[in-house]
């Protein structure tokens, strides 16, 4: 992943808030690029005002992200951005400004929704630096679906009233919540297809980082720490102040240059939906089609963090709209190919270290079984098929007793052995539409 990392930190053309606190961050914790990256834009969103919004034709899209990065422990330095620069920095402007954007990073459900019910404390951020423990309690309760379409409303802004524990009807409107956390491999083990599914693993951008490190070069102790700590505290206290100076801007509208800036983002937008729609129509539960079908809001959000951090010196004299031009729309793109690329190696890995690989309901698993033959030309072998489905003896047996009890498949050998085949002739099946003459007997 070397050349993707490469990606991300030569930039050098770039500037404002983003950029420069990507390189302070890089430098401060040697952590992976692509996190770093994830870390500055995260800092940067998460005191902006709820009521900012980017206009486009499928709604207003506010410009909070949900990070998750995914790395070995004690290894992949995940955690130090989050504990040595970003809560620092947020703190520091929470003394400042007297405006907490740090949000509760351990909560329920029904505690977290009273919490943003005070307008008072109704945006900002959650930071954790290791999330596989919230995974699994998610995972492992009886409400699981409930618990997950919370996380989805939290990331889309959009709480349904209900009563708390105080009996009182509460109904946060109007709040922006941000999230960046951090976790091991050690979470593809308890994540089940809901996960994904259901809405909030489409919502997620996840950061996997599973390239090795070279150890030599890490610092772990350096000479003269305290002018050095002492120096690094003077930039944290720097970094908050900029933030404070753009907290009370008055832009609330974004909208894409006329031109190219605007045909770039709706063309590749356009793309990632129709590559969607392929994937969907091949097999409706699969993975990567719930990613891909929001994949272009992630770019369009992160077109218009750049163009306000790269326009970081002037927001407080440029009215209340601000246009997203071309550099930005480049940059968003850029970053969620990335992204993608980051999310496909995950499943691969998940899928390396999961004996059960999901779906596994029965009706799932049956429309795998049809796109897996039609996609192989509408006929396959057993065995293969047997393979691809990943499933248990009795439960393969089952789906393929269904599909030819309804008349959805037949069962066959060919009537002719394969030049240079001896043995038995193998076992296909086929979609009941597709004829062939070199049947041997549906079985």
């Amino acid at each position: 992943m070397s050349e993707i990392n490469d990606l991300i930190i030569l930039d050098s053309d770039d500037q404002g808030f983003i950029f420069d606190l990507k390189k302070f961050i890089i430098r401060k914790t040697q952590t992976n690029p692509a996190w770093a990256n994830a870390v500055a834009i995260t800092t940067f969103t998460s005191i902006l005002d709820q009521n900012l919004v980017v206009h486009t034709d499928i709604g207003d899209l506010r410009l909070n992200n949900f990070f998750l990065t995914i790395g070995p422990s004690g290894i992949a330095r995940k955690s130090l951005p989050l504990k040595y620069v970003m809560k620092p920095i947020l703190y520091k402007y929470e003394e400042l400004t007297d405006h907490e954007v740090t949000l509760p990073s351990r909560f329920t459900v029904e505690g977290m929704f009273e919490y943003l019910s005070n307008a008072d404390r109704n945006k900002g951020v959650i930071v954790r630096d290791e999330f596989t423990s919230f995974f699994k309690d998610v995972t492992n309760k009886k409400y699981l679906s409930d618990q997950l379409e919370f996380l989805s409303e939290l990331h889309d802004g959009t709480l349904e009233k209900r009563y708390t524990r105080s009996f009182k009807l509460e109904h946060p409107k109007n709040f922006m919540v941000s999230l960046i956390a951090a976790t091991t491999p050690y979470l593809f083990t308890i994540l089940s297809s809901d996960f994904f599914l259901q809405g909030i693993g489409n919502r997620i951008i996840f950061i996997f980082d599973d390239e090795e490190v070279d150890i030599d070069s890490y610092r772990i102790v350096s000479a003269n720490p305290f002018q050095k700590h002492a120096a690094d505290e003077l930039l944290i206290h720097d970094f908050a102040m900029r933030l404070a100076a753009i907290k009370n801007t008055d832009i609330r509208r974004m909208g894409f240059e006329t031109g190219s800036s605007v045909d770039k983002i709706d063309k590749w937008s356009k793309e990632s939906l129709k590559k969607a729609q392929k994937v969907y129509r091949l097999q409706k539960t699969d993975r990567t089609y719930s990613y891909l079908s929001r994949l272009h809001e992630k770019a369009i959000k992160l077109a218009a963090v750049h163009a306000l951090s790269y326009n970081e010196q002037h927001l407080n004299s440029m009215g209340d709209t601000i246009i997203i031009r071309e550099n930005s729309v480049d940059w968003a793109i850029e970053l969620c190919k990335t992204y993608w690329k980051f999310f496909l190696d995950m499943i691969d890995e998940w899928d390396s270290m999961t004996q059960e690989r999901p779906p596994t309901s029965e009706k799932a698993n049956i429309e795998r079984a049809l796109a897996i033959i039609k996609k192989n030309g509408g006929k396959i072998m057993h065995s293969t098929l047997k393979k691809q489905l990943w499933l248990k003896n009795i439960q393969f047996t089952e789906i393929i007793n269904f599909l030819i009890d309804t008349k959805r498949i037949k069962s066959y050998k060919p009537t002719k052995q394969e030049p240079g085949k001896t043995g038995q002739k193998p076992r296909f099946y086929k979609l009941i539409a597709e004829t062939d003459e070199d049947e041997e007997s549906n079985v």
